[in-house]
This record gives structure tokens, C-alpha cells and sequence, in this order.
């Protein structure tokens, strides 16, 4: 059903935003409720993330932005305190959805962004040193080494070791940690697309090849 409402989302919800002190950013397909946190008065924390990962999802919000500014009125208008909890669950929490920001909001929340690269040691503190490494996921996608000094953490999350235009997923440098935390694990870990992309592109190929005779 297509309804003329402005696009709504979730932001975290049960966190205190003012005891968070540093956010690190995996990839810029995670990023959508960023401006929501960044902007909330109580969040006094530093955000890192690469500097692929700064431009791409920068680009990508504004995109949604823009998009939902330029979408046609539809016939039907719907105010979304009226649909019934059980059309969606997220309608459950319909209190809790935020109207999507606008340009300006993205663009003063990507400013505060500290961009990184591969392998550079940031220190948070003096306490604990951050290192992103390459996922392999997509441009500027990143896994976090968390050292104390004492105490390793692995973080992981979206990651892949298919050979496409990304650097390559970095494994080694995960290895032996003491806390390893698993994000957006995949469903299917074993299949790679490589033998389904084969398929349509040899049937594609067949197609033009057989009506251009």
C-alpha cells in the first residue's frame, strides 16, 4: 500500500546516550540512525569511522533525504498514530519513530565524524586503542581491534572474503582475542554468488547472441 507519510525511523532505544564515549562505525550500510544519535543533546561521545565509509554513507543519506523530499503525493493519506500495532511490529513502538532527518541534519552530524584508516591506532583516552581493519563487505567496511593493553576484543561484523573490487577481509589480526563480539552474521555463510552469477551471465550472453542472428 503506498500512503503519503513521511518516512519514519527507529533510533536506538534503551541507551543512555550520555554514558556512550566513542562509537565505531563497521560499515556505511549501518549507519542510518547515526544522525538520530549524534544529534540527541545527551551524546557527548566521538564517532570514527573510515574515510570511504564517511563519503559513502554521507552520499547515501542525503540520496534517502532527497528521495523522500521528491516522492509524489499519493491518493491515500495516513496518519501513523492510526494503524493498529498489529499491521507491522514495528508499529508496535509507533511512539518511539522519528520523522527522517533532513540535509542540513546529515551534513552537521557527518562533520562531527573523526575519519580513520586501515590500521591506524587511535588512542580513546588513554585507556584503550581502537585499530579498523579491513571486512571485505564493502568500500570502507571495517572490523575493530579493541586493546587495553592486558585484554583483547575482536569486533566483527559484516564481513566477506570473496575476491571483488574491497580489500580483502583481514583474519589474522582477529585471531586469539579474549572477547570476540559477532555482529549481522549471515544466514547462508557458505554460498557464494560467484556460480549464480555465472548462470544468468552465460543466459544473458545466449539471448542477445540467439536474437542477433
Amino acid at each position: 500500500v503506498l500512503v503519503d507519510t513521511v518516512l519514519h525511523l527507529k533510533p536506538p532505544q534503551d541507551v543512555d546516550l550520555s554514558l556512550v564515549d566513542a562509537i565505531l562505525v563497521t560499515n556505511n550500510s549501518q549507519i542510518s540512525a547515526l544522525p538520530y544519535v549524534m544529534m540527541d543533546p545527551r551524546f557527548h561521545g566521538r564517532v570514527y569511522a573510515t574515510e570511504p565509509c564517511v563519503m559513502m554513507g554521507r552520499l547515501t543519506l542525503i540520496a534517502l533525504s532527497k528521495y523522500m523530499k521528491q516522492c509524489p503525493k499519493r491518493r491515500m493519506k495516513v496518519d501513523i498514530d492510526s494503524v493498529p500495532a498489529d499491521v507491522h511490529p514495528i508499529f508496535k513502538s509507533k511512539g518511539r519513530l522519528r520523522e527522517i532527518y533532513s540535509e542540513e541534519t546529515i551534513e552537521a552530524c557527518f562533520a562531527k565524524i573523526t575519519p580513520v584508516r586501515y590500521n591506524e591506532q587511535i588512542d580513546l583516552f588513554g585507556l584503550v586503542t581502537c585499530i579498523p581493519i579491513p571486512a571485505g563487505h564493502t568500500i570502507g567496511s571495517a572490523n575493530w581491534i579493541i586493546n587495553n593493553g592486558d585484554y583483547k576484543v575482536s569486533y566483527i561484523s559484516s564481513s566477506s572474503k570473496l575476491i571483488h573490487h574491497t580489500l580483502p577481509m583481514e583474519v589474522a589480526s582477529l585471531a586469539n582475542p579474549d572477547v570476540m563480539i559477532l555482529n549481522n552474521l549471515s544466514l547462508n555463510p557458505m554460498y557464494t554468488p560467484d556460480s549464480t552469477l555465472i548462470v544468468r551471465h552465460v543466459g544473458f550472453v545466449d539471448r542477445v547472441y540467439r536474437n542477433c542472428r
